[in-house]
């Protein structure tokens, strides 16, 4: 039988809200305009919950209240008004007058909900646990029903507890079984504190403390399993008084809520990554707009200064800005999302890469090692995600070597069968004849074997609040299993860890890459500049007119209109200029023939789709060589 909530509120759009809202979770509705209206409907009905505004016309909700109470067919029926979050006297004046709960407007939905669910399955388990107490001269009947309501609670995954004034639980349901891990007859008679919060050995002072001034006390808590697991609970405790002897006890309904509020973090977690994406393209591209005048410089320099001495300061100068830009690339790369399409990827590639970011960023105390054959099979896959995969392992293992160690990255070709062997109980692809082995090795603390089993779990982690997700594994593990792989993993406790991560080979040979066709000088050509750095500008300038070429600068939509107006044989122009990015009408009479070669200061999919309107025929990445800008304009030319 459904439950019966009775509405009294004078606001029609409201009233109506309230009704489908309550209506979708299956009560039956009875819905009324004020408060003498409201006492008619409930001596008619006899609802399970009254929800009622405190200002009505003909009766207000306090005199509904108060009329309630002194029915003796309906003073136990609950009620739940609804006043301003901060009236303090509506709410004083509204327990006086016999109120259980309140709700304050606007209405949200969820919380509306959860507390009549509560409050319905509140009174229905206390009206049977009363009468079981009240009625002495039928316990036949009484059990009887006792015996119904256990069943009743079997059934629920919510968990039910009662609490006698000692502290030792009398009541514990089948589905306070399932939530906490301890079976009825263990439960039955221990210290309630014990079992429900098992870290503290505590119950909550400020529960207990409601219940025993106001009667009930609602709030979410976090507690622990029986198998010591993290839960979140919303949990509604009440007073429970039996009327034969006067004997109190404390009634507890939880419901685990440690999925919702989980779900709730990773939304959150997924909107901070994409803040800080938005962040890290941005702090990218200014990087590679210092770092570009200062590649180019630094070959200008070269190339007129024949000091040995200054040139190996110069070389040196020249290898952290590489090193710099391969930083920044690697920020771009993992401020995006990999496409998640497979393609071929050589592992080592990645494996020389990542190693170079944990020599530049981990402790100085923690020796980087690599070792992997020159030639190495390629694996299906994305980058971005073999990267992170690899990241997250370093990271993990930077996190276990507190006072330094070793950390080795490792790579080799494995046979399938050997693979089959080592692992029997791995699923292998079997469409491979070979895997590729790839290994991140430690020397740090290890994994204890009773965590192993539970490592990739999400949101498991041992390191400290604040230090770790628990996500990292996790995504180690569902990138592996994507792309058909699997994870082995050996430690010892004092020793270290290694985790083995197997990707079925692809069969395609790895193409040697040929040395650039070296720039060529021009013939007088007109070449257009445009870009928002004066320092880039300048350094093209100066390059360009030292190769023979004649040079003309934009920094705004003027000086672009103009130069474009000159006809000029190539324009090179900044896809993260403000005309650029708003398609402006100086590109309206841009010649069709025109070359143009654009400049990239961010990653290539953004800087594509902002001059999807031009004929851009080249792409400039920052930062560039003054080599890389002659070599790009003579093919151009030459097209």
């Amino acid at each position: 039988m459904s439950a019966k909530v009775l509405i009294s509120e004078d606001d029609p759009a409201s009233r109506k809200l309230l009704q489908v809202w309550l209506s979708q979770d299956g009560y039956e509705v009875t819905s009324v305009d004020n408060g003498k209206a409201a006492l008619e409907a409930a001596r008619r009905v006899l609802p399970d919950v009254v929800l009622s505004d405190v200002m009505m016309p003909e009766m207000d909700g306090f005199a509904l209240c108060r009329e309630l109470r002194a029915d003796p067919c309906l003073g136990e029926i609950p009620i739940v008004l609804v006043t301003a979050l901060s009236d303090k006297a509506a709410r004083l004046q509204g327990i006086e007058a016999g109120a259980d709960d309140f709700l304050t407007k606007p209405y949200d939905q969820a919380e509306l909900r959860a507390r009549v669910r509560s409050i319905v399955r509140l009174n229905r388990y206390r009206l049977l646990l009363q009468e079981r107490e009240q009625r002495a001269a039928e316990r036949a009947r009484a059990a009887a029903r006792l015996k119904e309501l256990a069943e009743l609670l079997d059934q629920t995954q919510d968990a039910v507890v009662q609490i006698d004034r000692q502290g030792h639980i009398t009541f514990w349901s089948a589905g306070a079984a399932r939530m906490f891990g301890w079976l009825s007859e263990e439960a039955q008679g221990q210290p309630a504190a014990n079992l429900l919060f098992p870290q503290s050995g505590q119950l909550p002072l400020d529960a207990l403390t409601s219940v025993v001034q106001e009667g009930y006390w609602t709030g979410e808590l976090t507690t622990h399993r029986r198998d010591g697991r993290e839960i979140i609970l919303m949990t509604r405790w009440s007073a429970v008084t039996r009327s034969e002897d006067g004997a109190r006890s404390t009634l507890l309904i939880a419901t685990d809520i440690t999925e919702q509020r989980q779900a709730e973090r990773r939304y959150l977690r997924a909107q901070r990554m994409e803040t800080i994406g938005m962040l890290a393209s941005g702090v990218a591209h200014d990087l590679n707009n210092m770092l570009t005048p200062i590649g180019i410089g630094l070959e200008i320099l070269r190339r007129e200064i024949q000091n040995p001495a200054l040139t190996e300061v110069l070389n040196m100068m020249n290898s952290s800005v590489e090193r710099g830009a391969a930083l920044v690339k690697q920020v771009l790369s993992l401020a995006r999302e990999g496409s998640g399409a497979a393609s071929l990827v050589q592992p080592k590639h990645i494996l020389r890469e990542v190693a170079s970011i944990a020599r530049e960023t981990f402790p100085k105390n923690i020796t980087v090692r690599t070792d992997y054959p020159a030639a190495l099979r390629t694996i299906a896959g994305d980058p971005t995600e073999l990267t992170q995969v690899l990241l997250n392992l370093c990271v993990n293992a930077r996190d276990a070597m507190p006072q330094g160690g070793t950390l080795t990255l490792a790579a080799r070709d494995l046979p399938a069968e050997e693979a089959t062997r080592l692992h029997p109980h791995q699923t292998t692809s079997g469409e491979s004849e070979y895997y590729v082995l790839l290994e991140v090795t430690d020397t740090g603390t290890g994994i204890p074997p009773e965590l192993r089993e539970r490592i990739f779990e999400p949101f498991f982690t041992t390191k400290p609040q604040g230090k770790g997700t628990g996500l990292g594994l996790a995504t180690v593990v569902s990138i592996v299993n994507k792309r058909g792989g699997f994870i082995a993993l050996d430690s010892e406790v004092g020793r270290g860890t290694t985790f083995r991560l197997y990707f079925p080979a692809t069969e395609a040979p790895e193409v040697p890459s040929t040395p650039p066709e070296q720039g060529v000088s021009g013939q007088g050509e007109l070449v257009l500049v445009a870009d928002a750095e004066a320092s880039t500008l300048d350094l093209l300038r100066t390059v360009l007119e030292a190769n023979g070429y004649t040079v003309i600068t934009a920094r705004d939509d003027a000086e672009l209109a103009t130069g474009l107006a000159r006809h000029p044989a190539v324009a090179i122009i900044d896809a993260a200029l403000p005309t650029v990015m708003q398609s402006h009408s100086v590109f309206a009479s841009l010649p069709a023939d025109l070359p143009l070669i654009g400049i990239c200061g961010e990653d290539a999919e953004t800087c594509r789709r902002r001059t999807e309107h031009l004929p851009v025929r080249a792409w400039l990445n920052k930062p560039f060589t003054a080599s890389q800008v002659l070599r790009a304009l003579r093919e151009i030319l030459k097209a």
